[in-house]
């Protein structure tokens, strides 16, 4: 049985492929040199930080959901629950993708997250639970999966991505695997999602490494 790591990084090339993640990749530094051009032109040195991480932070939902229907996958900007944001939401067969920005301090508050977090809980057995209305429609067959993206100091515009599966409590990871990760094993990928792990199989196996159970 392969690591948990190398499962999860397998049907992610499976279920996002090569395209999405080079979409993803060149939109983001686009943005990136972009947000970086404006705040150099327009705000003295002092604001500049703070312009910068809003407009990355935007950039980065606004670009997970752009690359992610110019590649055919189904995405959309969701509203959040008080209203006022959106955040990127991209589902595949056995994935929920969201995105953060790397150095994001409250990113684990977020009520959304939190209720996507559910989704990485152990089922096996599972039941729903007929009463409970979810705002989001967190969906129990399918994982959390969050694009993190970090800024290089010395090289602003030029971002690294990362793709992270939380704990259902988000204070900690599974695993974190980069783009590039990915993005090689999309590369001779003859697999279907047929032989992939079963689904139930995996998450059973995410409950029991958050349970302390197994090493996974």
């Amino acid at each position: 049985m392969k690591n948990i790591k190398d499962t999860l990084i397998q049907r992610m090339a499976v279920e996002f492929g090569s395209p999405f993640l080079n979409a993803l990749e060149d939109r983001v530094t686009a943005k990136f040199q972009a947000s970086l051009n404006y705040a150099n032109s327009h705000y003295s040195p002092e604001m500049r930080p703070y312009v910068v991480g809003n407009m990355q932070h935007a950039h980065i939902v606004d670009e997970v959901v752009g690359a992610a229907v110019a590649c055919g996958l189904n995405a959309f900007l969701a509203p959040t629950n008080p209203k006022g944001h959106h955040y990127a939401k991209v589902t595949s067969d056995s994935f929920i993708l969201g995105c953060m920005r790397e150095r994001s301090k409250n990113w684990n508050t977020a009520k959304h997250k939190q209720e996507l977090g559910k989704l990485n809980e152990a089922v096996e057995p599972f039941t729903l639970d007929m009463f409970e209305v979810s705002q989001i429609g967190v969906d129990p067959n399918r994982i959390f999966v969050v694009a993190t993206v970090a800024v290089n100091p010395q090289q602003p515009t030029l971002p690294y991505v990362m793709f992270a599966v939380p704990f259902s409590d988000l204070k900690n990871f599974h695993m974190r695997a980069s783009l590039d990760e990915i993005r090689v094993a999309c590369h001779g990928n003859t697999l279907s999602p047929a032989d992939l792990e079963p689904l139930p199989f995996l998450k059973k196996r995410l409950g029991d490494i958050e349970g302390g159970n197994t090493a996974g």
